[in-house]
């Protein structure tokens, strides 16, 4: 019994892994400890959960605000200047 090849339309490729560019990271710290440190200002008063949520809230604006920073047209692929 010979063994037959899958039809090329039937073969699953690999999904590439999709990691998360600089500017994420970049964000994501940053706009977390803005967050925890505005919390801190203007949250006082309030129990601490109070200022992580803050710095928690800053952390993901941040993370999302580097994803889109990342994905601008002119990004990555031409840091030289844009290409006519």
């Amino acid at each position: 019994m010979a063994w037959k090849r899958p039809h090329p339309r039937t073969v699953r490729r690999k999904k590439e892994k999709k990691e998360w560019p600089g500017e994420a990271y970049v964000g994501l710290i940053a706009l977390g400890f803005v967050g925890y440190f505005f919390g801190e200002i203007l949250l006082y008063p309030y129990p601490h959960p109070v200022h992580w949520s803050a710095a928690l809230a800053g952390a993901g604006l941040g993370a999302g605000l580097g994803i889109l920073w990342a994905r601008r047209p002119w990004g990555r692929r031409s840091r030289g200047g844009r290409k006519s």
